[in-house]
């Protein structure tokens, strides 16, 4: 809306109507119960990607302080950039970074590991020649995505406290972001269930996730969007 509005909501995330980049920041919103303006530019995926209204937006410079991009977080009428940034920023006001400064230090890398594995992804997707992609995906989920489990595996062993958490003894970040890379990230979801559903300390965390009460209900409340 134009001008000041005294019944405007405290924290406002702005990205595009998808789960994407803006995800693990709204589970934690909802989780923790915090009321909050979702703002979703439309976007139509199969035109291309195709966002005006986003387009109009980003020429009046409306997202300048984030290089022209989104997803923002608006708090108290101050404004965050980044995804990551973002997510941090609300995994530490709403108490998902562990119980001390260490913990803290552990859902992070955590949260870094699986954007290794996510980045180690974009290698196989990026090649163009049709047979040798089609070769690279079929090697990346029989036999990469696996070892990259495995490791992720015995680096959250390390640092759990408690089965289903990643690191500690209460949700955080990283159980976010790993229960977002098993069930959502990848096209191929039962390739990718097969690769990590052995990984016992992996397994306990994304059914812990997946069986939190308020994840539960998000899912059933959110928009139905392709990705």
């Amino acid at each position: 809306g134009q001008g000041h509005n005294p019944r405007a909501m405290p924290v406002k995330l702005t990205y595009f109507n998808l789960r994407g980049l803006a995800e693990p920041t709204r589970y934690m919103l909802h989780i923790a119960g915090v009321e909050y303006e979702d703002h979703r530019y439309p976007i139509d995926v199969a035109a291309g990607f195709k966002r005006p209204e986003f387009d109009a937006d980003q020429a009046k410079g409306v997202f300048d302080m984030n290089m022209g991009r989104i997803p923002l977080l608006e708090v108290d009428g101050q404004v965050i950039g980044q995804s990551r940034p973002i997510a941090r920023f609300v995994a530490r006001k709403y108490g998902f970074m562990g119980d001390n400064d260490i913990e803290a230090a552990q859902v992070d890398a955590a949260f870094e590991h699986v954007k290794d594995i996510v980045d180690a992804y974009q290698k196989p997707r990026s090649i163009t020649d049709e047979a040798a992609k089609k070769e690279a995906i079929d090697k990346w989920f029989s036999t990469e995505l696996p070892t990259w489990y495995g490791k992720l595996e015995k680096s959250i062993a390390l640092t759990s406290k408690k089965d289903g958490c990643s690191v500690g003894s209460k949700i955080s970040l990283a159980d976010i972001g790993i229960y977002y890379l098993a069930i959502f990230f990848f096209d191929d979801k039962e390739l990718n269930k097969a690769a990590w559903e052995k990984h016992p300390k992996v397994k306990a965390v994304v059914e812990a996730v997946a069986n939190h009460p308020k994840v539960k209900e998000w899912e059933a409340k959110r928009p139905n969007t392709v990705m």
